[in-house]
């Protein structure tokens, strides 16, 4: 059992480590690459979205070779990828930890990596290289969130398990501590809004269950015109609330079903209201205008932090609520194209 003494001892030693500018090198390696790859060095934010993303360095890597070094602020988790030149093959993947000294990374072709080096790499990374499938990588992860007792450890594999939803609690009063100890440092911060939102969605989500009344939303179309979600109740028997994203495949193979049962069933009273997660307006406005959607199309342009997509529980697209109209009540969270016109087709009345 962690006491007081001990926990606070190894939040000074994290201050400690944290506060001192120190130097990293990078080497990473790999055989059998074609000429043309290139690497890419990401950093991996708590929220991960495809604009959350941030590049930190890139290079050719045709001769299997990639150096980079500097001075490190803010210990981090990041994520380096090899790929063609014009990024439509993906030929290998590395998740780690940036930290000071030296750091040696092995790639392989068959998705595998090594690690050498640096005190968390050993800690984290090391150990969960060595496991054959995600299943054993992600326990080896929760077992570091939840019994260690170095904070930054416990958040680092929080940060590379964001993919479950594994002791949400615990992770926001970690974070919590850590804001308090180290107030407006973005590493304290970042963490704290990050693990509070999977919280907030991990409790939304819990109480998304059938008959909860849906509470009402207002958000902007791409005109810019302000739109409630009760304006597209108003009238109707059943309104589907439709989370998507430009970038989001399954969602957009999803549209071509949604259009059709629009049609069947839009003149008896059905209604949907898309509401996308994208952070970007303009890779809203072509997807929307390549997909040309009839219904109301909002947004908010906030990602994965949008409040709307917290309140609904979404932590992935495609979600879908259908509502009834009449009382604003959860009738199903069905993705199924065929139960989802059924379960219309009865509750909706005759034509």
């Amino acid at each position: 059992m962690n006491t007081p003494k001990a926990t606070f001892a190894c939040l000074l030693l994290f201050v400690s480590v944290l506060s001192q500018a120190a130097h990293f090198q990078l080497t990473i390696t790999g055989d059998g690459f074609a000429s043309d790859a290139v690497i890419e060095l990401y950093e991996i934010p708590l929220e991960r979205t495809p604009q959350g993303m941030e590049i930190l360095a890139s290079g050719s890597f045709g001769k299997g070779f990639f150096k980079h070094s500097g001075n490190l602020g803010d210990i981090r988790n990041v994520s380096v990828f090899v790929r063609s030149s014009d990024g439509k093959s993906k030929f290998a993947k590395a998740d780690f930890i940036l930290e000071a000294g030296k750091i040696a990374i092995q790639l392989n072709r068959n998705w595998t990596y090594k690690v050498d080096g640096g005190t968390y790499n050993q800690l984290l990374i090391a150990p969960w290289c060595e496991q054959k499938n995600d299943v054993l990588k992600m326990e080896v992860l929760k077992k570091i969130a939840q019994t260690s007792e170095d904070p930054l450890a416990r958040v680092m594999a929080y940060s590379l398990g964001y993919q479950l939803e594994v002791d949400a609690q615990t992770n926001v009063d970690v974070a919590r501590g850590l804001y308090a100890l180290l107030g407006e440092q973005r590493a304290a911060l970042v963490r704290l809004k990050g693990a509070e939102g999977r919280l907030a969605r991990a409790r939304a989500r819990a109480a998304m269950q059938k008959g909860v009344v849906i509470s009402d939303f207002e958000a902007q179309n791409l005109a810019g015109k302000t739109v409630k979600l009760s304006t597209a109740m108003k009238g109707n028997n059943l309104v589907l609330v439709e989370f998507w994203a430009s970038w989001c495949a399954p969602c957009r193979s999803f549209i071509p079903h949604l259009k059709d049962t629009y049609q069947r069933f839009h003149n008896r009273g059905f209604e949907i209201v898309s509401f996308t997660i994208d952070a970007d307006k303009e890779e809203w406005q072509i997807a929307s205008e390549e997909e040309d959607l009839p219904w109301y199309n909002l947004g908010d342009l906030k990602g994965h932090a949008s409040p709307i997509a917290t309140s609904f529980g979404v932590s992935g697209v495609p979600a879908t609520f259908l509502v009834d109209a009449k009382t604003g009540r959860l009738v199903s969270k069905t993705r199924d194209h065929d139960e989802l016109n059924a379960l219309i087709d009865s509750s909706l009345p005759g034509e």
